[in-house]
Parts: structure tokens; sequence; C-alpha cells
């Protein structure tokens, strides 16, 4: 669904480069999110606050996407009769 909805926001010839500045960013976030969670668990010995905080996260992902949905980027064209 990521790649849908990129592709829906960003048209254009620049697509492949904005994708990929996306995916690198992807990326380092998945491996922060691991060291992050272990950090948590070192601290607190539990990882209910790392489930907390990636469930705070993808519920603001989910937000954010609503929020920049193609229906902001293009209007609807009306065509007269």
């Amino acid at each position: 669904m990521f790649m849908a909805a990129a592709a829906d926001l960003f048209q254009g010839r620049r697509f492949g480069l904005i994708y990929g500045i996306l995916e690198g960013i992807i990326g380092i976030g998945g491996a922060l999110g691991a060291w992050v969670a272990g950090f948590i668990f070192d601290v607190s010995q539990s990882y209910l606050w790392a489930f907390v905080l990636a469930a705070f996260v993808s519920i603001s992902s989910c937000i954010f996407v609503w929020l920049a949905a193609p229906r902001k980027v293009r209007q609807a064209r009306r065509v007269d009769p």
C-alpha cells in the first residue's frame, strides 16, 4: 500500500527518485526502531513500552497518510456537456 500511496501523491518523472529516498528513510527507521526497542528493553526489562511506541508510530503513520490523501493533491475535473 505504501508504494500505491506514494504513486498517487508524487506523480511524474521524479517519482523513482522520491520513492527511492522514501525507501531509504524507511530502512533507516527500521534499523533505528530495532535499536530503540532494545534500548527500551534494557532500561525497563519489558517490551511493553516498545510495543506502545510501535503502535503510536503506526497509528500516526495512518493519520498522516489520510491527511495527505490524493483527494488533497488532485481536484476532480468537471466536464461540461
